[in-house]
């Protein structure tokens, strides 16, 4: 099995709940790590309502990288943080690269 590189949980923090590690998709965030490379926008538009797969496709070419995007934008909640016309910022892939890198040493 491959792992992919951007794999969610490579990114994720741990906790430890009744000494059982279990990975953290809800606090974790990347304020440990500096994006360096300039911020794209994109503007939601109708067809990526409740779809950041969609979203990520369109400006990354990798519609698993959803998280990413929702997690730098701040936004817990696909269903109803989503609006049109919303304006999102977007990381640069090569500073997603570097940090994938970071997080699997």
């Amino acid at each position: 099995m491959i792992i992919d590189k951007y794999q969610r949980s490579l990114f994720t923090d741990t906790n430890t709940v009744n000494s059982v590690e279990e990975l953290d998709y809800i606090t974790s965030n990347f304020s440990e790590f500096v994006f360096n490379r300039p911020i794209n926008t994109y503007q939601v538009t109708p067809s990526d309502i409740q779809r950041p797969d969609l979203i990520a496709h369109k400006v990354y070419g990798k519609s698993n990288l959803w998280w990413i995007i929702m997690k730098y934008n701040k936004i817990e909640d696909i269903w109803n943080d989503l609006s049109i016309g919303q304006i999102l910022n977007i990381p640069s892939i090569l500073d997603i690269d570097e940090l994938a890198i970071k997080k699997r040493k």
